[in-house]
């Protein structure tokens, strides 16, 4: 059985008190989901954000923001083109669309190239990319605009491939309790949790502590075995080593990417077992900063 875990996503940010996505019904959300070609399972929220596990991935839904990331087979500029014709009105601060590169391409209803050729039909912006093009890379759509980036602005992606035989045979015997505490074990013990555990494997959780998202995504399968883990949180240079390497002790994957957006004062960037073959840094003409590393496990490494 092939499936695609590897995630397309986009951001929507817009000035502050001029609109609320919160104030939108679900039934809207509904549509913005069914239009990339999924749905809805279940939804969280607190305070700061409403959160939607889909089935293929997740939304978070804040009064200035949108964050949704799909996987499979999706169409996620259907999404964006939905949310920008209802929604005419809205004055745009940042706009960023991200797809890294599939397990399995030729599988895929679109290209980058195609989305962005829609996209530049919403937006005047730029498509950049970090990493090797022959390999491992992430291509960024992007608005070209001057923003005012705030510090607290941070987002950090590890995306993680080839998961070790053990972790795999976990997620796809869908051990709930065993899986839950590896899974629960990387967020903070206060946040509040949504999860599901897919037929016949595959495994999505959100989670919501404050004003701070977490979302982890796992496709187990023997070919194209996929994890990713994703927070909002503001780590320090000290707090972001810890979670990587949890993270990466957690899934032991063969090989993994680091994508930072407005990243932490940190000398350096290692991770113990992996060699750092490639990183990149970049200053977006939108006002973020973003940052791709790709490691690889050392040989015969199988640390935990």
């Amino acid at each position: 059985m092939i499936f695609e875990g590897t995630e397309k996503k986009f951001e929507l940010l817009i000035k502050p008190g001029t609109y609320s996505f919160r104030d939108l019904p679900r039934v809207f959300w509904d549509r913005v989901v069914a239009a990339a070609k999924a749905e809805i399972l279940s939804q969280i929220e607190n305070d700061h954000c409403q959160a939607f596990l889909l089935s293929e991935s997740s939304l978070f839904v804040y009064d200035d923001r949108v964050v949704m990331i799909t996987c499979g087979k999706t169409q996620l500029v259907n999404s964006v083109e939905l949310i920008m014709s209802e929604l005419p009105s809205l004055e745009i601060d940042s706009f960023i669309f991200e797809r890294k590169n599939e397990n399995f391409p030729s599988l895929q209803p679109t290209s980058f190239s195609d989305d962005v050729e829609r996209l530049k039909s919403l937006f005047a912006g730029r498509a950049v990319y970090f990493g090797a093009l022959d390999g491992h890379h992430l291509s960024v759509f992007h608005i070209d605009q001057p923003f005012a980036v705030s510090a607290e602005d941070i987002t950090t992606e590890i995306l993680m491939y080839d998961l070790a035989p053990a972790v795999r045979e976990l997620f796809a015997t869908n051990d709930a309790d065993a899986i839950r505490k590896l899974a629960h074990s990387l967020l903070s013990p206060e946040a509040i949790i949504d999860e599901f555990f897919f037929e016949p494997m595959g495994y999505s959780m959100n989670a919501l502590w404050g004003d701070t998202y977490y979302t982890i995504h796992v496709t187990p399968n023997d070919e194209g075995s996929y994890g990713s883990f994703e927070t909002n949180h503001t780590f320090d240079p000290t707090s972001f080593e810890t979670i990587l390497s949890k993270v990466s002790r957690a899934f032991l994957p063969s090989r993994l990417d680091v994508v930072s957006f407005q990243v932490s004062a940190r000398e350096r960037l290692q991770l113990d077992h992996f060699v750092l073959s490639g990183k990149e840094q970049r200053d977006l003409s939108c006002g973020y900063q973003v940052e791709f590393a790709h490691f690889q496990r050392e040989a015969q490494s199988t640390e935990i």
